[in-house]
Parts: structure tokens; C-alpha cells; sequence
């Protein structure tokens, strides 16, 4: 359905439901009590733009959605790190369809994307720029012309402020088609060259070694395995874990899995009946084996007591 979505978010539950149309599977906030977050997204015919306003560190496991093409635009404020690579501030980063990448910020962001289906971006750049148009698998980074890249920011800016200024922008189809040609035609002068290669066969060997290990996390999201298991499982020394992490998380591996693991028990407090959910148990449940410890760590992640969540159904 074509049209706009505009929200403000107290929860990081609710705020990673919304995202899910882009690829977010998970979204683990790094600091402390976050920040409201507020996001905008524009569902034109073909595309989607969207537009999030974050005031807090994150990390989100992300894959591209099916036969579609994830576009990261430069961040208005702050910087995304995406598969351990940060986005320069000439250059857009596309991925292609399944890809799946660990994206993060270090504080403050304001960030935009695009995505569109890839059978439509080709076809649009092969006849615009010729046959031999192709976007690469899994990632690439393309430095842009600066004209070209200021019109296609500048594009998804307007429509994110005409958005924000009236729900009905794209209520027509006509206008909604506009949009969506201006800022198709917008991107296709930002891809009139080569991608830059920034990826060898080592990089692609850590994207998915790092694939690889939150898959193993998201199997068991009750009993995530030991540092050193998940070594032994990934076939690496524990100090190329710690490296790894370090590149594409912005944190070691036992700080993202405590997050993790804090983050689930949220959950289950948050969606659990009042009067069969107990604190202790849900924290045991998640390897918090001190009721107190737990307690205390979980009112300075969240900023309330575990019994406070119990049963607060998420906001509409």
C-alpha cells in the first residue's frame, strides 16, 4: 500500500517491528536507557524511502529482503558502519537481495535508505546507462559525483519534510510515480561508473564468519553458547572472535551476547501474563543465574525494574 508512515518510538521492540519491511531481524541498543527514536518511511508503488532519527548507539543484524536492493544513503548526523565498513560521506552502499550484514551506529544518527526491487534497478540502469550495468553481490560502495549525490539527498530530504508536513504527499498515484521516477533517475546518476571493489576474498571470509556466528546466536536465543563454543563452532581462535566483533559490532562478543540475552528476557517480560510470568524464572530462563544482579543490570539497560515490564503490552 502506497503511502506514509510517521512514528515515534518509546521501545526498541516496537521500533525494530517497523523496520523489519527493510531486513532488521534483531536491533540491540549499546548504551543505556535509549532515546526515543522516531522514524518516517514513504511506500511508493515500486520503492520505499525511509528516514530514522536515533539518539542512542545500536546494533541490527540485517538481511536485504527478497528480490530487493537495501541503498544506504550518507547519514544527515552521525555515521552507519555497515559489515564492518563505514559509509563515507561521497558514496552510497548497496546491497542485493539476502544479504546479510551487521549495521551500527556509535551514538546520535540520523540516517536514510531507499530500497526497490532489483529486477528494477537493473532493467531502469541498463537502459540508462547501458547493457553492461550490473549491481555486484552482497555489498558494494559507489563513490558519487558530488552534484549527483547532493540530488538524490536532496530529493529524499524534500520528501521526507513534505511528508512530515502532510500525510496525503503520496496519496495520489500520479505524484507517488513522480517521486519515485525523480529519485530512480536521481540514483542512476550516482551509479554511472564502477563500483569500488571493497571486498576481497578475506573480507568476505569475516562477513561470514560474522554471519555465521549470529546465526548461531539466533538458534538459541535461550542458551546462546560460550565464547569458546561458539569459537570452536566458527573454527577461530577466540582472539579473531574478539577482532571480529570488534569491527562490525563496535563491542566484544560477551558484552553483544549479554545485550542479547537482556534484550529477549525483555521481551518475554513485556509479552508475558502478569500472573503466571515471574522475574526469576524468566531471568534463569535467559543464564542470569542471580535474580538481584539481574534486576539491577536490567534497570540500567532499560531504565525500570524487570517487574515494572510484566505484561505492558507494546504501544500501538
Amino acid at each position: 500500500m502506497d503511502g506514509v508512515a510517521r512514528s515515534t518510538f518509546h521501545d526498541l521492540d516496537d521500533y525494530l517491528a517497523a523496520l523489519r519491511t527493510h531486513g532488521e531481524l534483531e536491533l540491540v541498543a549499546v548504551h543505556t536507557r535509549p532515546a526515543p527514536a522516531a522514524l518516517t518511511q514513504i511506500f511508493l508503488p515500486r520503492m520505499s524511502l525511509a528516514a530514522g532519527d536515533e539518539q542512542f548507539a545500536r546494533v541490527a543484524w540485517v538481511r536485504t529482503p527478497v528480490r530487493r536492493v537495501r541503498i544506504t544513503l550518507p547519514a544527515r548526523e552521525g555515521a552507519m558502519t555497515l559489515g564492518g565498513l563505514a559509509v563515507r560521506l561521497d558514496e552510497i552502499v548497496i546491497h542485493r537481495a539476502q544479504a546479510s550484514f551487521h549495521e551500527r551506529s556509535a551514538g546520535p544518527c540520523s540516517w536514510r535508505l531507499i530500497d526497490l526491487p532489483g529486477a528494477e534497478l537493473l532493467r531502469y540502469g541498463r537502459a540508462a546507462i547501458g547493457g553492461g550495468f550490473d549491481i555486484p553481490p552482497g555489498a558494494s560502495r559507489w563513490k558519487s559525483r558530488g552534484a549527483a549525490l547532493a540530488r538524490l539527498i536532496g530529493l529524499h530530504d524534500n520528501a521526507m519534510a513534505e511528508a512530515t508536513a502532510r500525510s496525503e504527499m503520496v496519496d495520489a498515484l500520479q505524484a507517488a510515480r513522480g517521486l519515485e521516477q525523480e529519485v530512480l533517475d536521481a540514483l542512476l546518476g550516482c551509479l554511472d561508473g564502477a563500483p569500488e571493489p571493497i571486498v576481497g576474498e578475506p573480507a568476505r571470509r569475516r562477513v561470514r564468519t560474522m554471519a555465521q556466528f549470529e546465526g548461531l546466536l539466533q538458534t538459541s536465543p535461550e542458551a546462546m553458547p560460550s565464547v569458546s563454543g561458539l569459537c570452536s563452532a566458527l573454527a577461530v581462535s577466540e582472539r579473531t572472535l574478539e577482532m571480529l566483533c570488534t569491527g562490525h559490532l563496535g563491542m566484544g562478543p560477551r558484552r553483544y551476547i549479554n545485550l542479547r540475552r537482556m534484550q529477549h528476557a525483555r521481551w518475554v517480560l513485556r509479552h508475558g501474563d502478569p500472573s503466571t510470568t515471574h522475574v526469576g524464572a524468566v531471568a534463569a530462563r535467559f543464564g542470569f543465574r542471580h535474580p538481584g544482579r539481574f534486576a539491577t543490570a536490567y534497570r540500567d539497560q532499560f531504565g525500570e525494574a524487570p517487574s515494572e515490564t510484566v505484561g505492558r503490552r507494546p504501544s500501538a
